[in-house]
């Protein structure tokens, strides 16, 4: 029994101890969170937020003065308005003085009425002065005796100069053309072109027409004739000349078949080393691929 005493008795000084502690611990957290960290019951939350409200009312007192500073320059700046509006009334309530244009005006068209009426009342007899000198001068005219220049007579006198001897002008301004000419000098008559790799002679519309044209010049003078053969610069030097050379006799057989005698006549086979423009163009190379005949002096 002893000991079941002494084992209740423990037990209620431990449950002691323990209510002890809880109310210890509470009590001290109460304190630590309302004295120390200013949070004492729900109740006090809520009416917290009063102290930053305060703190917010401060800075908008201070946004209040400077609205208060920008409402004093537009006052200021209301009082010249008003002072313009004043001297606009001003202006208006004057009354606008009348310059009279139209009597000053009154007086120039007058004026001008008054000269018209004078130069419209001269007019008819200067007319009928004008009018009196034309007759005059065409009287004159007709009075005086009409020379005859007989130019009939003159015109025959000059187609009678002109139709005496006509060879002897003719012979005469060959020989002046011929003494124009020094010798050595050669005079390009006729160019034939060739199509590529050929000898045969492109004939075209007016072939015909030069080919009479040179055969007549060559018959009416016994100058020796150069026919140069030409060529592109398509292949070797070797190839070319000889091509260049058919070309030049062909030239040739076609002058003698219409009489030109071939004494009078020399080759020259050109190959490509005298191009008449450059061969860097299909259109270039086509027109060195000729034969040209010239007149020696």
């Amino acid at each position: 029994m002893a000991i079941e005493n002494q084992g209740s008795s423990w037990n209620k000084g431990a449950i002691i101890i323990a209510l002890i502690s809880v109310i210890w611990l509470v009590g001290g957290s109460y304190w630590y969170g309302c004295k120390i960290k200013n949070v004492c019951y729900p109740n006090d939350l809520v009416a917290s937020p009063a102290e930053p409200i305060e703190e917010i009312e401060e800075p908008i007192e201070e946004i209040e003065e400077p609205i208060e500073e920008i409402e004093e320059p537009i006052e200021e700046i209301e009082e010249p308005v008003e002072m313009i509006e004043e001297e606009i009334e001003e202006i208006v309530d004057e009354p606008i003085a009348d310059p009279e244009p139209e009597e000053e005006m009154i007086e120039p068209i007058e004026e001008v009425e008054e000269i018209e009426e004078v130069e419209i009342e001269d007019e008819p007899e200067i007319i009928e002065e004008i009018v009196e000198i034309i007759e005059e001068e065409v009287e004159e005219i007709i009075e005086e005796p009409m020379v005859d220049p007989e130019p009939e007579e003159i015109i025959e006198e000059e187609l009678e100069v002109v139709m005496d001897e006509p060879e002897e002008v003719v012979e005469e301004i060959e020989e002046e053309i011929e003494e124009e000419i020094l010798p050595g000098t050669k005079i390009l008559l006729w160019t034939v072109y060739f199509d590529f790799g050929s000898s045969i002679e492109q004939r075209h519309s007016e072939f015909s027409n030069q080919l009479n044209r040179v055969i007549e010049e060559l018959n009416n003078t016994q100058n020796k004739i150069s026919i140069l053969g030409h060529t592109d610069d398509i292949g070797t030097k070797a190839v070319n000349e000889i091509l260049s050379k058919h070309r030049a006799e062909r030239i040739s057989h076609i002058l003698q078949s219409f009489g030109v005698d071939e004494s009078r006549i020399t080759i020259s086979p050109m190959d490509f080393s005298d191009p008449f423009i450059s061969n860097n163009s299909q259109a270039g190379r086509e027109i060195n691929r000729r034969a040209e005949v010239y007149l020696l002096y």
